[in-house]
């Protein structure tokens, strides 16, 4: 693959854990809105929002392997890697992570 492909591949990858992140938050605080009634405990969302916090932190640890791609062009391989798996294990393990979350 070619440095420029490389770089898309890249950038790419970037932009969908971007949309992610962005996605997970949105839905976050959508389900907050709806807690304006003072007989449901605003606890409810504990558990969603550090499911949040824990997915932002796997995509954000991924955004920076990619930037460091970026910058330094070395470890391509290695970098690309370690991306696609913060990109798909959540995917595979959403179910198991978000019922961790809630029940905690």
């Amino acid at each position: 693959m070619y440095s420029s492909g490389k770089r898309m591949f890249v950038l790419i990858i970037i932009g969908i854990l971007l949309l992610k992140i962005i996605l997970i938050w949105t839905y976050y605080f959508q389900m907050s809105i709806n807690l304006d009634n003072p007989l449901i405990p605003a606890s409810l969302l504990d558990g969603k929002r550090n499911y949040s916090f824990f997915l932002t932190g796997i995509y954000a640890i991924a955004i920076i392997l990619g930037f460091t791609y970026l910058v330094f062009k070395k470890f391509f391989w290695a970098i690309a890697v370690l991306i696609l798996i913060a990109l798909i294990v959540p995917i595979f393990t959403w179910q198991y992570l978000n019922d961790y979350f809630l029940s905690v």
